[in-house]
């Protein structure tokens, strides 16, 4: 639990970094006591506690999974209570995070709600954003064998809310779901996942993870335009010689290669 708690924690402090307009390339994203030192807050147990009534819904979410790092369940009903208040489903679901993994069913249940429904009847949030974002997290809480989850709860839901044209960030959730869900969707709803990821698979951006999930589960139709991809990214790396092309490269000609194992 708590070395899942730390990479949530370096992924939440990452985001707010991003948001807040840093030049990721030029200055290194701030440590947790770092951010909480720029906001008046103690890296303690009393200073975190008092750190989930903060006005800043990025130090209530940080305060709360410090909590769960240092294994303070007697602060779980300070984190419903500040889960209870919170409007935003977006950062209520890191709240309800934190509570599941001290195990505490109310922040399972919802999550589970959120991955089903979306939450489509809340007014401060597109459902689809909330879906992928609660079935992620349901995703790394299904490595707690204490939990039960079976680890697919979402994958139904996540595939029937595919849209074709999502924004790049939206692709990447979906595809860290597909990328990293053990079980295998429904055979009828495979056609459109192979029709997702195909469109996926013309976005630089996210060309190595598209691959990757055909190459687990996609048909001979994809073969072709994995192919294409590959040799668009053949190109990209002729005409750049930088390594992440080249990484890129090296990616999407071993997923041709399982791919073409799989459909012989």
């Amino acid at each position: 639990m708590t070395s899942e708690a730390r990479v949530f924690i370096h992924a939440i402090l990452l985001i707010l970094f991003l948001w807040n307009g840093k030049a990721a390339v030029s200055e290194a994203p701030p440590t947790a006591n770092q951010f909480l030192a720029k906001h008046g807050v103690e890296n303690t147990i009393p200073g975190l506690r008092a750190a989930l009534k903060n006005p800043d819904w990025q130090v209530r979410s940080v305060a709360a999974q410090l909590l769960v790092v240092q294994h303070d369940s007697a602060s779980i009903p300070l984190i419903f209570a500040a889960f209870e208040k919170e409007q935003y489903p977006l950062h209520k679901i890191i709240l309800a995070y934190s509570l599941a993994m001290f195990h505490d069913g109310r922040g399972t249940a919802y999550l589970l709600k959120a991955c089903t429904d979306g939450l489509v009847d809340n007014p401060f949030v597109e459902g689809n954003g909330v879906r992928l974002d609660a079935a992620n997290k349901l995703l790394a809480l299904g490595k707690d064998k204490a939990l039960n989850l079976r680890g697919d709860e979402c994958l139904v839901p996540v595939i029937n809310s595919l849209d074709e044209n999502p924004d790049s960030w939206e692709r990447s959730d979906s595809l860290a779901y597909l990328r990293n869900v053990p079980q295998s969707p429904p055979p009828t709803s495979m056609p459109k996942v192979q029709s997702y990821l195909l469109v996926c698979l013309q976005d630089p951006v996210n060309a190595v993870e598209a691959s990757d999930v055909l190459a687990k589960w996609g048909d001979r139709g994809a073969i072709p335009a994995l192919k294409v991809a590959v040799e668009a990214a053949a190109e990209s790396e002729r005409t750049t010689h930088s390594i992440e092309n080249q990484r890129a490269l090296k990616f999407l000609e071993a997923n041709l290669e399982r791919l073409e194992a799989r459909n012989p």
